[in-house]
């Protein structure tokens, strides 16, 4: 067993400024035990020299071989296009599939007809009713020219019918439009 003392006066190693106190008796056991593990160590022995290792020999293959090489990176069209709709509407069927080549004037989409349908119907009902209208007009204006010739009614009333066939006409040309 060693401790640390303090005490000069005290014989042992110094280490670090302390003395270092060593019990002799387990000193000597381990030097006896250390020199005897050295002799049986060093005593001559006649081992067998190593068996040479196990090695397998194939004749050479000539064959082609594929190169390739694995690399991280994105890849980008050369050229694309983005696609914006020029109206509103629900998409009923796309018409190509991504990545595929298209060209000029194919069809890429089919919007629900119901709305475009619906508004093309009111636009038709509104010429139908603007022609419907100036044809009254026409004849109301016919009637009032044949009125005033007789002195039944006054040129204001002509005049008056004349502007309104005139109304008619451009409400005519906007529905046609």
């Amino acid at each position: 067993m060693s401790r640390v003392c303090k005490d000069t006066s005290a014989r042992g190693l110094r280490l670090r400024g302390h003395y270092l106190m060593v019990d002799r008796s387990r000193l000597g056991k381990g030097l006896a035990l250390s020199l005897l593990a050295v002799l049986v160590g060093c005593g001559q022995q006649d081992l067998p020299p190593p068996s040479p290792p196990a090695v397998t020999v194939t004749q050479p293959v000539q064959s082609d071989v594929r190169e390739y090489g694995i690399f991280t990176g994105i890849a980008r069209a050369v050229e694309s296009v983005e696609i914006r709709a020029r109206v509103a509407g629900t998409l009923e069927k796309v018409s190509f599939e991504p990545s595929q080549l298209v060209k000029t004037g194919d069809m890429l989409f089919v919007i629900e007809r119901e709305q475009y349908q619906a508004a093309r119907d009111e636009a038709l009902a509104y010429l139908k009713s603007a022609e419907a209208e100036l044809a009254r007009a026409e004849s109301d204006l016919q009637r009032l020219q044949r009125a005033v010739a007789t002195s039944a009614v006054s040129e204001s009333d002509v005049d008056l019918a004349q502007a309104f066939e005139w109304s008619k006409m451009d409400h005519l040309r906007v529905a046609g439009s």
